[in-house]
């Protein structure tokens, strides 16, 4: 019988070879989380933009369902694809749902009665001016979203915690705006902007939280122990609160590569994941009992900083770790990053299109991805050690260049040597930093230790100034998304998660680079359609703008108080001129250079006290006078002095922009008498317009319905002229 077992032993043995040499081999190191994860973001954010209607990435969803096809049918399972469509599928069904909430919120035409909390977010700028927001809101009486309320000569500071209660017209301001999510809604649930008076206010004292409390007592420690400047600095680095820090010493960090000092994120949980095990190891904590505490300490930690996502994240992969060791199961920074990544996106998955969810992760993830072939490289010509740093450098930098460049931030290549000074000097900082503060808020008389710290933040200062030289940095313009999409997937072709020869990676990854390059390429050709086309910019913090292109390609841009928003407006449209540009205010040096960079070939100003010089770019404008520019044919209409807006007429589309806020009855007769019906009236929310003038239809700022549509809520709106007028919403 023994001899029988061990002849039947042998033959399937080899039956099992055959079976494996038979099966064809893995191209990649196939990571269920990771893989979940990053098509759920994609479900998520491709999902989105298919309903905006763009084309691009609904090619782009085929092309990758259809790589994910092939690689199924290569290793002869339906699985893959049936997990990555699940995911992708998922993701896009989470994101509908999570917009019915924000869509769901009522629009406001008049003002209404408004109670609401204050927040500790305060920020003061101005002379006498606050913004904050308004938590446990009710709108006349009923429960309504976060407000973030501009108050205009406030006499004195306001307090978190105190109730407010005033008479204002709240505006929806909307998710998307020019490609750019409003990342105020996932992070403090604001959907509604507002302004009042301070002596419009009914001022309530109130009680603060417990995280606020806990706020308050760290912030008060620090001021009273440190320079204001540094303690503002550090109170940043232990909640991640930076409205208190001055904006030449945040523009230095910024400039220098160091930031992400200044945010609660991976370094700081990093550290204080390792003073708590440093201080369990001290009390003979192990195991499960050890993973109980530094759960416990972590939750509390993320409590008191409101729950970011880059603190969540950063805690979960230091649980994982310990939870790895408790269990004797190997970690895995890419699962357990991914991990953190479906947790949150799961809780709200508008986090996918925050950028600084985006940076937070995707730094980590480049640097799990290329972070081993980088320092192999460079171990070629530099010490061990010192390679491994700059190969976490560059990982991050090319991990966090697409979000940076979304910000129109500027890249300093000095950033690399930067982090090697700043980086490890800071971590001894940061935790001096959390265990003075513990002490010195416990025992106050101990607070002289702070001084040490204070002192390590001027040594940081320095370094940030230091390296904030512009010598070696360049601007950056968002990236073509498609280049950033392919940035992405060379460096997970040449990282060890795809296991090909390195000749076939060598062939892949030039392939790759080509496609790059010529996408790079496209994106820098302007957009030549030759249709006329009307953009319609709202902005919540000056008045709206209106870019007008004809079919001959040349465009005019009305602009009221000079917003430089019009830059990120033609770089979202890829389109490159201004031909002329009209306003209501004389543009300062810094825009009339922008339009001078953009081909503007004239630039009216229409402010009757402006001073124009001889000779100028800028030409004074009066009213009632008709100008012909480019194939625009446009007047301003006046009436005793009061500016009543501008009619336009290009392609036979008359357009009319209403400026007065209040029509007086000769207004409203100057109107009617001189302009005749236009195509278009755009206003903001002076309805008097619409007895005025008659139109084909009507944009206004706010809901109400005699208008036909409205933008607050839904942001910038392309406007298409044809049998019937068609607004849709460009964000």
């Amino acid at each position: 019988m023994k001899q029988k077992y061990d002849i039947f032993s042998i033959r399937m043995k080899e039956k099992d070879v055959l079976t494996k040499e038979e099966k064809p081999k893995a191209i990649l190191h196939f990571r269920p989380l990771f893989f979940f994860f990053l098509l759920l973001l994609a479900g998520v954010i491709f999902v989105r933009r298919a309903f905006v209607g763009e084309v691009l990435y609904i090619i782009l969803t085929a092309t990758i369902f259809l790589f994910v096809l092939l690689y199924s049918i290569h290793r002869r399972s339906a699985f893959v694809f049936v997990f990555c469509a699940f995911a992708f599928a998922l993701g896009g069904g989470s994101y509908c749902l999570s917009t019915i909430s924000y869509n769901n919120e009522p629009n406001f035409d008049t003002s209404v009665s408004i109670v609401g909390r204050i927040k500790d977010d305060i920020s003061f700028y101005g002379d006498n001016d606050v913004s904050l927001t308004l938590e446990d809101v009710k709108i006349d009486g009923k429960t309504s979203s976060n407000i973030r309320l501009t108050i205009y000569g406030s006499e004195k500071d306001l307090q978190a915690g105190c109730t407010l209660a005033f008479e204002g017209t709240p505006t929806k301001e909307p998710l998307f705006s020019l490609g750019s999510f409003r990342n105020n809604y996932t992070r403090k649930n604001v959907v509604y902007y507002c302004s009042a008076n301070y002596e419009d206010l009914t001022i309530l004292e109130g009680q603060l939280k417990l995280d606020e409390k806990i706020r308050k007592s760290i912030k008060d420690t620090l001021l009273s122990s440190m320079s204001e400047e540094n303690a503002y600095i550090a109170y940043a680095v232990l909640t991640g609160e930076k409205s208190g820090i001055e904006d030449e010493i945040y523009h230095n960090y910024k400039a220098s590569g160091i930031v992400h000092i200044l945010t609660v994120s991976g370094l700081h949980i990093g550290v204080f994941s390792f003073c708590i095990a440093f201080i369990l190891k001290k009390l003979k904590a192990k195991g499960w009992l050890n993973l109980i505490i530094t759960a416990t300490i972590l939750l509390f930690y993320c409590y008191v900083c409101g729950f970011s996502p880059s603190v969540v994240r950063a805690s979960i992969m230091s649980l994982v770790l310990i939870f790895s060791g408790v269990s004797g199961k190997q970690y895995d920074t890419l699962s357990s990053i991914s991990l953190a990544g479906i947790i949150l996106l799961f809780i709200n998955p508008l986090y996918g299109f925050d950028a600084g969810f985006l940076m937070s992760f995707f730094c980590v993830i480049f640097i799990a991805l290329v972070q081993r072939p980088f320092s192999k490289l460079f171990e070629k010509f530099l010490p061990k050690k010192v390679s491994q740093l700059l190969a976490v450098s560059v990982s991050t930098m090319i991990g966090t260049l697409p979000f940076l460049a979304s910000f129109y931030s500027n890249f300093n290549f000095l950033a690399l040597f930067a982090n090697f000074v700043a980086v490890p000097f800071f971590s001894v900082v940061f935790v001096l930093l959390l265990v003075f503060t513990l002490v010195s808020t416990i025992l106050p008389f101990m607070n002289f230790l702070l001084a040490i710290v204070d002192g390590g933040f001027y040594v940081l200062n320095f370094i940030a100034k230091f390296y904030s030289n512009n010598i070696l940095s360049i601007p950056l313009t968002p990236l073509y998304e498609p280049i950033s999409l392919g940035i992405f997937f060379l460096c997970l072709l040449i990282s060890d998660f795809v296991m090909l020869k390195i000749k076939v990676k060598a062939i892949c990854a030039g392939v790759m680079a080509c496609l790059i390059t010529i996408f790079a390429v496209l994106s820098l050709v302007p957009h030549t359609n030759r249709e006329e086309e009307i953009y319609f910019l709202n902005s919540f913090s000056s008045s709206p703008i209106v870019y007008l292109k004809s079919e001959e390609g040349k465009s005019l841009l009305i602009d009221f108080e000079g917003n430089l928003k019009t830059s990120t407006f033609l770089d979202f449209v890829r389109y490159k001129n201004i031909d002329c540009h009209l306003s209501f205010k004389k543009p300062s040096q810094g825009y009339e250079e922008f339009l001078k960079g953009r081909g503007a070939k004239l630039s009216l100003c229409f402010e009757p006290s402006a001073k124009i010089e001889a000779n100028s770019f800028v030409r004074k404008g009066k009213t009632n006078t008709t100008y012909n520019c480019e194939g625009f044919e446009f007047s301003l209409c006046e009436n005793e002095g009061n500016i009543l807006g501008v009619k336009v007429n290009f392609d036979n589309i008359n357009i009319f922009f209403a400026k007065s806020e209040n029509l007086s009855y000769n207004d409203t007769i100057k109107l009617k008498t001189t302009i005749e019906r236009v195509d278009l009236l755009l206003l903001e929310d002076n309805m008097q317009y619409l007895q005025a003038i008659a139109c084909e239809k009507s944009i206004a700022a706010v809901a109400n319905k005699k208008t036909d549509n409205f933008y607050s809520g839904f942001g910038d709106m392309k406007i298409t002229k044809g049998e019937t007028i068609i607004v849709r919403s460009i964000g």
